[in-house]
């Protein structure tokens, strides 16, 4: 299992919080499943602008996500695409 969450420091972070389902569950795929294994190399080296790369790889994780989501039609707020499972 893999959990995460994401803050947002903009003044418009209400706005797009209230556009997100509190709880995206994916299936595996195989974008998300390259994503996940960058960010644990990225996580695991100490490589300059370690910090800058591991929150834009997280960024896309969280669009891929969605997009999975929103791909198997699953109502808002109730996103559901297991993501481990191959």
């Amino acid at each position: 299992m893999l959990a995460g969450r994401f803050a947002f420091g903009s003044p418009d972070a209400g706005l797009l919080l209230s556009l997100l389902p509190e709880l995206i569950h994916v299936r595996w795929l195989k974008r998300i499943a390259t994503l996940v294994q960058l960010v644990r190399n990225e996580a695991q080296d100490e490589r300059p602008a370690r910090e800058m790369v591991l929150g834009r790889l997280l960024a896309v994780r969280l669009i891929e996500a969605q997009r999975a989501a929103a791909d198997n039609a699953a109502p808002p707020g109730a996103f559901s695409v297991d993501w481990l499972t191959p």
